[in-house]
């Protein structure tokens, strides 16, 4: 089969109308096909329905404007398009109109169900048509007792129509039935199961998709064993796959003849993912079908079912459908993230990866309850989650905590070193080599002494130190010019001793002082000079 690329694809149902306007904390919204996840190779639509009267199908897809939250029609056929150019199948699922069976017996019914279903494949662009037996009047004029051939009219029609469309479509065109198949300890009942039309196009159609229902009880399933298996459990599905792929053959109610089985290729079990609260009883977590795939494929992971001839007996068994996609994805894609890998190590013949989680024979239709979900969630991908929740909240936290203590450390470092500088006290000189800071004590010295230094006592407007400097040439300039001019000049002695003695210094400290500023040649040390206050009062 040329259609389907992988051997061991991952498939499900995407509802293109849930109820969106439903009360209920188990809704789940519409999703888009173009934000459906890649992960998914095979996309059964929800759905195309066929009048009961006319046989007339009809595409059941709403888009904006009339429902504002999908995507417009072009946008839905560029979907379309653009999943079958990537190597996946899009089908359209044939349902029932009014929950009545639509029947196909007449040869008007028969044309108007084909020629409808052409035109809505070559409108969208499908590459698949899935035809749901249940919703199709079949089985009748005694076909349950004689499967092998089929001879209600409705049955013959529908197995003309779907013969046509492989005609149509080619062997790249995947064709399937979806089937209810009603069992017992007695047998399959042949004639609510469609075994006539199932056994007609066993060579027709690509694929089966098995939806086992139990004639007692609404949580058990009865297998042809007469032995009893709870939805919920991995031998549910096992028994399930049997059903079809028994070796030699599955007995059938008020019949001699064995139902042949198909090809285990063809095959694929129903796996109720629904949050629907009435159905919740059907619903089966991610760990149960991976037990269930991985004792089928290699005979591992079995629990209390034993397979009849043996763990090859179901070799080349396909897996399991989920529905729905839209329950899946609220459960954060939990089958899609569980089943993958699995599919992928049967794929390459590989080693199977961990279950996601554990499942026991034991399990009852309680773990099927909403307060389950959680727990079929965290089996999933909730773990690696949330280690990288942890990560993206708690790295960019110890960040700012090292930057709010480095700008701490370095706001106390600088306010401590202005607070060093404000604590510096009065020097009354400055040397070459000095960046301290210059403060000079204002004196007040006679008019005519500051005159005739007038033009060397500029003070500048630089920085302190130049400013210090300035000072310092400007009394050396002074004093040699006085001294010149000048040598006794007791009366300036006499001014300077005053403001010394007004400053509050000694002239012997004040000479000593000079000295360092100025050191002698030959001098190899400094001392720390004396520290002096200026007192304001005195001037």
């Amino acid at each position: 089969m040329s259609g389907l690329k992988k051997r061991y694809p991952l498939v499900g149902y995407l509802a293109l109308n849930p109820d969106e306007d439903l009360e209920d904390s188990a809704f789940t919204a519409y999703i888009p096909l173009a934000n459906v996840s890649n992960s998914w190779d095979v996309i059964i639509l929800e759905w195309a329905d066929a009048d009961e009267n006319s046989a007339r199908v009809t595409f059941k897809g709403c888009f904006q404007p009339e429902c504002p939250n999908h995507e417009t029609e072009s946008q839905f056929i560029a979907a379309v398009k653009d999943r079958v150019a990537n190597g996946s199948v899009v089908q359209i699922s044939l349902e029932r109109s009014n929950g009545n069976p639509y029947k196909i017996d007449t040869d008007a019914k028969a044309t108007t169900f084909v020629t409808t279903i052409k035109a809505i494949v070559d409108k969208y662009g499908f590459n698949g048509v899935d035809i749901y037996l249940t919703d199709v009047a079949c089985g009748g004029d005694g076909d349950g007792q004689d499967f092998l051939t089929a001879r209600d009219l409705s049955s013959v029609h529908l197995i003309s129509a779907v013969q046509t469309l492989r005609g149509t479509y080619g062997s790249s065109f995947v064709l399937s039935l979806t089937a209810n198949i009603h069992s017992s300890g007695a047998g399959i009942d042949g004639q609510r199961s469609c075994l006539a039309v199932i056994h007609a196009l066993r060579d027709v159609v690509d694929l089966f998709y098995l939806v086992p229902v139990t004639g007692s009880g609404q949580s058990i399933y009865t297998d042809v064993d007469g032995s009893n298996y709870e939805y919920t459990t991995p031998e549910y599905l096992v028994a399930s796959a049997s059903l079809l792929l028994a070796q030699n053959g599955t007995p059938v109610q008020n019949s001699s003849e064995l139902f042949p089985p198909l090809r285990a290729e063809q095959l694929f079990v129903l796996a109720e993912l629904t949050h629907n609260l009435h159905d919740q009883y059907f619903r089966v977590n991610v760990s149960t079908t991976q037990d269930a795939l991985a004792c089928i494929a290699r005979g591992e992971r079995c629990h209390s079912y034993q397979v009849t001839g043996g763990a090859g007996a179901l070799e080349g068994f396909r897996g399991f459908v989920a529905d729905l996609i839209n329950d899946d994805e609220r459960d954060g894609g939990a089958f899609r993230k569980g089943m993958t890998p699995l599919l992928d190590a049967l794929a390459n013949n590989a080693s199977l990866p961990s279950t996601s989680g554990s499942s026991s024979p034991s399990s009852s239709s309680s773990d099927a309850q909403p307060s389950s979900a959680a727990e079929a969630t965290a089996a999933g991908e909730t773990g690696p989650s949330a280690r990288t929740l942890a990560l993206v909240i708690v790295l960019p936290l110890l960040a700012a905590l090292l930057l709010a203590c480095l700008a701490v450390w370095y706001w106390r470092l600088r306010r401590r070193r202005a607070r060093e500088l404000r604590d510096i006290e009065t020097r009354p000189y400055i040397s070459e080599t000095s960046t301290s800071r210059l403060q000079v004590p204002s004196v007040q010295v006679p008019s005519d002494t500051l005159r005739s230094r007038s033009d060397a006592a500029v003070v500048s407007t630089s920085s302190p130190t130049e400013k210090g400097r300035t000072i310092l040439q400007a009394d050396q300039h002074a004093e040699d010019s006085h001294s010149q001019a000048d040598p006794v000049a007791p009366e300036r002695i006499a001014v300077l001793q005053d403001a010394i003695r007004r400053a509050g210094f000694s002239v012997d400290a004040l000479v000593t002082s000079l000295h360092r500023v100025a050191p002698e040649a030959d001098g190899d040390a400094e001392e720390h000079p004396p520290t002096y206050h200026f007192n304001d009062d005195t001037c």
